[in-house]
């Protein structure tokens, strides 16, 4: 304790010394090192003080899930140490300017790396989103089924299956959670066929009319149709009917494209699972045994990586009844092979490895496929992410994030961003970013200067004005906030179809609070503001609060009939909601 105290009392003897102590600016002198005031502004100090530490600063590292020297903080990012317990004349490295890995699972605290963020990534899967809305109209006027019973997942297109074969990845099951919460894969190797002519081609309506069949319950024309979709479109269907429920449907999609390439182990390992989902136990079995079979390097280079199975299924009581009915046919059948083969492929991916051990060993003698797998357990070639489903807070925290990853900074990147916060920016990018940059330290004023210098470069660039309505609104000049907005709005009239949360600019989640309040106080004092309103409306729909967005925009029509933006979020917030 004693020598915490030195260190503590020689850190802030050098804090006293810096420049920075003495009243300079720490933004304009932010290559010279980190002083007390900058750690102060910084939002890992604010988490820090929120989680009641009393010896420093945690580690970044142990919510990576990797060891990190003593003394780093929630700054650190991969590949990157940073000490805030050393001389103040430190030099700022890349990792003083972004989160560090894991941060959310422990605090649910929105925190993104600090740079842009990048609304045309986020944009990515409007085609994706628009057919979701357009299928959920279909069925809503037909009557054939509920829209609320419809999922809205356009994300989960991918999930939790690539879409082709991926070697190098692994054998195994991947959930959303695998990307957000930087899991076992990249989120760029599941994403790259997802182009825009994919995205274009699910949105034909021979695609939205098959789907509609099937969620509908009615089985499609055999072989002709399902066999004129593109490979993309019928990974797409599968996963689209996994996510919501209809297992015994999803298995005719990916049966197609497993009969189709009898080398595709993804789609009989997708196929499997579906039938599993159904309860098509017996030939669940088979086709998870015939992927495993077809695995890469098996048994002897195999990995088995992905997520627990807990985190694959929409509704886990789904899967929880299929677990019973397996169980009931093995009480009735204990020696029956596939039933056997099924019970511990099953608890392999429920993480009841010891189960699956005992089980397998049984099996081993004169099934191939279970020696096979149990020589995988057997030299440890068997994920840790396998065994634990993820905690319901952060899955709920991982549904709400947005762009299927958090936004990376590249260290070019913060190299960029050093660089133009100690020497000026002159291009649209670099003035984003330390917009960016400055709204994410609460510098709200300094924000929407760089925004609107952004939109003077770039005038026709609607993501620069979209930034001006969050820097405005977040130093309450709400009248503006909502002129930026309608402004914006004209530019991309397709904004709503866009994925973030409001949340994700802020590096202090209070702020974030305030600022809502404060909005909501002047709605309460303006009731008969349709403008106002709709400003709220548009906060409420970009903080994941569908529900209430909905009604405000009711509201907002009341009010004001002819209101330009009367109807625009009320269909995908219902949707959503």
């Amino acid at each position: 304790m004693r020598d915490a105290g030195v260190m503590l009392l020689v850190f802030l003897v050098g804090a006293l010394a810096s420049p920075w102590a003495r009243g300079q600016g720490a933004l304009r002198d932010v290559g010279r090192g980190p002083s007390t005031r900058f750690l102060r502004n910084l939002p890992s100090y604010r988490i820090h003080r929120t989680l009641g530490y009393s010896m420093g600063y945690a580690t970044g590292g142990q919510f990576a899930r990797k060891p990190a020297p003593q003394g780093a903080s929630y700054l650190a990012a991969r590949g990157i140490n940073v000490s805030l317990a050393r001389s103040t004349w430190q030099r700022v490295g890349p990792g003083d300017l972004a989160p560090g890995p894991g941060l959310t699972p422990l605090t649910l605290t929105r925190v993104r790396s600090i740079d842009s963020l990048n609304f045309e990534k986020r944009g990515r899967f409007r085609k994706l989103k628009e057919m979701t809305l357009a299928l959920a109209e279909r069925i809503r006027k037909k009557g054939d089924i509920s829209p609320g019973r419809l999922g809205f997942g356009f994300r989960q297109f991918m999930f939790p299956f690539p879409i082709l074969d991926r070697p190098g990845i692994g054998y195994g099951f991947f959930s959303r959670t695998d990307l957000v919460g930087g899991g076992t894969v990249e989120p760029e190797v599941f994403l790259a066929p997802f182009t825009d002519d994919v995205q274009q081609s699910l949105g034909e309506p021979g695609f939205l009319d098959l789907m509609e069949g099937l969620l509908a319950g009615r089985p499609p024309d055999k072989g002709t149709k399902m066999d004129q979709l593109y490979d993309t479109q019928l990974a797409g269907l599968g996963n689209y009917l996994f996510n919501n429920g209809r297992y015994k449907f999803a298995a005719q999609a990916w049966e197609v494209l497993a009969r189709r390439d009898a080398t595709n182990a993804t789609a009989r390992r997708a196929l499997g699972l579906c039938l599993l989902g159904a309860r098509d136990l017996r030939r669940a079995a088979q086709e998870l045994r015939g992927s495993l079979v077809m695995a890469e390097g098996w048994p002897d280079q195999t990995r088995i990586v992905g997520s627990n199975f807990q985190d694959l299924f929409r509704n886990p009581d789904d899967l929880a009844d299929a677990r019973a009915e397996l169980e009931a046919q093995l009480a009735k059948q204990p020696d029956d092979p596939e039933l056997g083969f099924l019970m511990a492929f099953l608890d392999l991916f429920q993480g009841r490895w010891d189960e699956a051990e005992k089980r397998l060993a049984k099996l081993a003698a004169a099934d191939q496929a279970a020696k096979g797998l149990l020589s995988v357990m057997k030299r440890g070639a068997v994920a840790e992410a396998v065994r634990w489903p993820v905690d319901p807070a952060f899955r709920r925290a991982a549904d709400e994030m947005t762009g299927l990853e958090q936004p990376a900074l590249s260290p070019e990147a913060r190299a960029e961003l050093i660089q133009a916060l100690r020497e000026g920016a002159d291009s649209y990018k670099e003035h984003m970013r330390i917009g960016d940059f400055r709204f994410f330290m609460g510098q709200f004023t300094l924000a929407g200067e760089s925004y609107r210098r952004a939109h003077k470069a770039s005038p026709e660039d609607p993501f620069a004005l979209f930034a001006m309505t969050h820097a405005a609104y977040a130093n309450g000049e709400f009248r503006q906030a909502f002129r930026y907005l309608d402004k914006a709005l004209d530019i991309e009239p397709e904004w709503r179809l866009f994925e973030f949360r409001l949340q994700e600019f802020y590096g202090d989640a209070d702020e974030y609070g305030r600022h809502l309040k404060n909005l909501e106080r002047q709605v309460e004092l303006r009731p008969g503001l349709a403008t106002m309103k709709f400003l709220l409306v548009y906060v409420y729909y970009f903080s994941g609060r569908f529900a209430d967005a909905t009604d405000l925009q009711a509201e907002v029509r009341r009010l004001d009939p002819g209101f330009k933006w009367a109807d625009y979020f009320l269909r995908l917030a219902r949707l959503h909601g």
